[in-house]
């Protein structure tokens, strides 16, 4: 069990999330039972009397850090300890509030429902494999074959390990993801309780379900003429102060703010290579081409050639066919000659990017294999002595034991030890073959050996043929001293020129940049979604109105930044003077301008479509609306007004022009089918509970904070530069 640990640690799945599905079962008697210094201290974030101390918060990130780098999902991504900082904060806020709402409500989980997920016959097979899951595959292997075979070994083994003849390391491992999963078990409940008790508060009526059924179940067949808002243009639209105060005062509530806001503008300036960069590269590659067609191998070619990385694999000619980049290595040779060693091909490359192949030798050896194999301690080999082909796979299972293993002994994904390698090549195909291991193992006693007997049965085994030794080396353009430099010295520059926001704004571009905009507070984790940014954010928060930073190296991420500090806002609203609120209510406030200016230009210009398709110059087009869907195919999404004009008019009237979303609008409806399935009280019932629970409950921090504020202190723990 020396390796249990490790391979525990590997394991990426979180118990929070297995475990629903099984917990819904369970649900039934939820509700009827009991059981420094200045600054912000320790307080991470805070809000409505819940606290997020420091060390929580640090222990929970690193957690999900480690998680996160160990799931392959996210392998190849790289991860913004910032954003996963934000995502932390949130998540245990959200706890300590829900802590709150379940002492006040009375919620709370007692043993006994803690003991029936872990030993009632219903749940208690499905509570073992997720507990044997935390410890992977061999792990689990190596814990039944200790007689670990269901929740209650498991729990004795917390207690007496000697008896399963594990460590006392072993068991206080086993304890700690027992407590994990009562622990996570606990939090689930009471959150799904809790989820219950507000869903509750959203019952539809007859009206409510039968309206929701004809929403989605009748479609419009429609024809219209729309003029977009495009053909007149902005110069032509005058916009007051009054027009602005008019659009602010109908979407306030999207400007309110619950802690200090700063708006500012930034450019980012990419660390890609220069022109020179590339043809270094280009020229780079062609070297190594020549040094590899005149040695023998690969190593004396990449001591000139140090910015190429390499990989080496055997393959066999079919293997080789069959990758899309290696197949080249063949040229147009339809036989095993067309493989010879030395060959050197460019592969297919991407943009910056120079990859390269050479056959470096051939031998002979077996490719694929199929077995089945188990192994035991070899003081429990007994059943072991009776296998047979027949009776191999259904006697190792209970065991442990793995069915039809496929593996390439050519070109194995994972390395076999030789031992076991030249035996799947040497014992005939049907026959049963036995090693023995020993395995040393820390005890309360020290180091002790385990002896270990396997048992391998082959099925399968492919004939002998080539096997061809492949080197790949791959070079990446990068940018070079010289290029990072020169960037730095422009930006540098720029920024000692132009050391107020408002000349940074205007003259971004003029030297080249783009301004972007931002609006930024304690809680932002970084800097227009740029990862590593979060030092940035604190420089913007702390700075004075009007200040210019300096320049923000991010190399790790390839890319340079400066920021402008425009305007800084504590109220309960940002402004409608706020040059970037006027930046977002302008595009409103220019679509209701022109529909109105159209509206007028049209309206009772013609009696039907044609008429008013010849007064607007456009073309009468057909379409279809579901009310209840949030598209018009061929329209585009959120056209709300134009799909309840739809469902209001009368078949075969004119209605319109009115407003859509970028274009006036004339329509007349030509059919009206009702089509699916009959309507049912209880399903559409369902459907609109859950319609108006997510609408209610999508953002449930903001739910349970209401009126009140959070309070995120992150930036006081941040250093200034990351």
């Amino acid at each position: 069990m020396a390796t249990l640990e490790k391979i525990r640690k590997r394991s990426v799945l979180l118990f929070i999330v297995i475990i629903g599905a099984l917990l819904a079962f369970i649900l039934g008697d939820f509700l009827t039972s009991g059981r420094s210094f200045t600054g912000p201290g320790d307080t991470v974030a805070k809000a409505n009397g819940a606290k997020v101390d420091y060390r929580a918060f640090q222990q929970r990130a690193s957690e999900l850090s480690d998680q996160m780098k160990n799931d392959p999902r996210y392998a190849q991504q790289q991860l913004d300890q910032s954003m996963l900082d934000a995502q932390v904060i949130n998540e245990l806020l959200l706890e300590k509030l829900l802590d709150q709402e379940y002492d006040e409500l009375g919620i709370k989980v007692t043993d006994s429902q803690i003991s029936r997920l872990f030993f009632d016959p219903a749940y208690a097979s499905s509570t073992f494999q997720m507990l044997m899951s935390q410890f992977g595959q061999q792990g689990a292997q190596a814990l039944y074959q200790t007689g670990i075979v269901d929740t209650r070994a498991y729990a004795d083994a917390m207690k007496s390990p000697a008896k399963y003849k594990l460590t006392a390391e072993d068991g206080k491992m086993l304890t700690g993801v027992w407590n994990k999963m009562e622990g996570d078990a606990d939090k689930q409940l009471c959150q799904q309780a809790y989820v219950s008790l507000l869903s509750g508060l959203f019952t539809a009526n007859k009206v409510d379900a039968k309206a929701l059924y004809d929403d989605r179940n009748t479609t419009s067949t429609f024809a219209y003429v729309r003029k977009d808002f495009t053909t007149i243009p902005d110069k032509d639209i005058k916009i007051t102060d009054e027009d602005y105060q008019k659009v602010y005062d109908e979407h306030k509530g999207a400007y309110k703010i619950d802690e200090e806001t700063r708006v500012v503008k930034y450019v980012v300036v990419s660390i890609e290579p220069s022109a020179a960069d590339y043809e270094a590269g280009a020229a780079e590659a062609a070297g190594l081409r020549t040094d590899l067609l005149a040695n023998e191998g690969i190593s004396a070619a990449l001591k000139n050639h140090k910015g190429f990385k390499s990989t080496t694999g055997k393959y066999t000619r079919g293997k080789i066919m069959d990758d899309n980049n290696l197949r080249v290595l063949a040229g147009t040779d339809s036989t095993s000659a067309g493989l010879a060693v030395g060959t050197v091909k460019d592969l297919p490359s991407r943009p910056g990017v120079h990859s390269m192949a050479k056959i470096t030798g051939v031998s002979t050896g077996i490719d694929n294999v199929k077995f089945s194999a188990v192994s035991v301690p070899a003081s429990a080999d007994s059943l072991l002595n009776s296998l047979t082909a027949a009776t191999f796979d259904s006697i190792a299972a209970p065991l442990g034991g793995q069915k039809d293993i496929e593996i390439s002994l050519a070109s194995p994904v994972q390395t076999l030890p030789a031992e076991i390698s030249a035996a799947l090549e040497a014992n005939a195909v049907g026959t049963v073959f036995f090693l023995t291991d020993t395995v040393s193992q820390q005890t309360e006693k020290g180091i002790e050996k385990q002896v270990y007997k396997s048992a391998y049965l082959i099925k399968e085994r492919s004939l002998p043929e080539n096997i061809y030794d492949v080197a790949q080396m791959e070079y990446v353009v990068v940018p070079s001293e010289k290029t990072l430099g020169d960037l730095n010295s422009k930006l540098h520059a720029f920024v000692a020129n132009h050391s107020t926001a408002e000349s940074f704004a205007k003259n971004a571009k003029k030297n080249g940049y783009t301004v972007l905009d931002a609006v930024v507070t304690p809680s932002t984790p970084s800097l227009g979604g740029a990862p590593g940014t979060r030092s940035t954010v604190k420089w913007a928060m702390k700075a004075d109105k009007g200040a210019v930073s300096p320049v923000f190296n991010h190399s790790n991420n390839n890319f340079l930044m400066a920021v402008a500090v425009e305007d800084v806002f504590d109220g309960d609203y940002l402004p409608v003077t706020s040059a970037f609120v006027r930046e977002q209510l302008k595009p409103v406030i220019l679509a209701d301008k022109k529909a109105e200016k159209l509206i007028k230009q049209y309206a009772g210009k013609a009696k039907d479509l044609n008429g008013y398709a010849s007064a607007m110059g456009e073309a009468v087009a057909n379409a279809e609306s579901v009310f209840g869907d949030n598209s018009i195919p061929a329209i585009g999404f959120n056209e709300f007004t134009l799909q309840g004009q739809v469902a209001s008019a009368k078949k075969g009237a004119i209605t319109g022009p009115f407003k859509g979303n970028n274009a006036v609008y004339v329509i007349s409806v030509n059919d009206v089918k009702t089509s699916g399935r009959p309507y049912n009280f209880k399903e559409d019932a369902v459907n609109f509970n859950q319609i108006v629970g997510q609408s209610v409950m999508g953002n449930p921090l903001r739910l349970l904070v209401g009126k009140g504020t959070i309070e995120n202190n992150i930036l006081e723990f941040t250093g200034d530069e990351e």
